[in-house]
């Protein structure tokens, strides 16, 4: 897109001055932030310092995942469905949470550790660049979809 193009010319362009790098053409970020706007028509958020709701995400894995422990471990199947695991009959049942709740399961710590991971490294770029409720929606809507593709292709599954 030229919105696009012009950062990438203006980032060939920088040049520092008393410290602080600034393109040619933006004399801030929110200059920056208008021009995305008027291009794309879509505004993008003010710059986001604390990404809280990844934090609040990890806790809650981290916290989901050592009650499965506690009930007996979260390798158990029995447990993973007690505590929402998408289960095909069920689903078709209509425990439709089980969509949502998949979300937060995780079979050990290795899976734990590995999402959390993922979670702590791009969660905090993507909630840094799209804002808090935004980057809330794409986690959601991107599990969900996780899940359906999940239910369609397995009996059983966690997040």
């Amino acid at each position: 897109s030229p919105f696009k193009r012009q950062i990438r010319n203006d980032l060939k362009d920088s040049h520092m001055s008393d410290g602080n790098v600034t393109l040619s053409g933006y004399q801030n970020q929110k200059d920056l932030r208008e021009e995305h706007t008027l291009s794309s028509g879509i505004p993008l958020p003010e710059s986001i310092k604390h990404p809280y709701i990844t934090w609040i995400i990890l806790s809650i894995n981290a916290l989901i995942w050592l009650a499965a422990e506690a009930a007996g471990g979260s390798t158990n199947p029995d447990v993973l469905i007690d505590f929402g695991a998408l289960f095909t009959p069920f689903i078709i049942a209509g425990e439709y949470w089980r969509m949502f709740s998949a979300l937060f399961l995780h079979v050990g710590l290795i899976h734990l550790v590995f999402n959390c991971l993922g979670l702590f490294i791009f969660g905090h770029q993507v909630e840094t660049i799209y804002g808090h409720c935004r980057f809330f929606t794409i986690y959601i809507l991107s599990g969900l979809a996780g899940s359906v593709t999940s239910f369609t292709l397995n009996n059983i599954s966690v997040g």
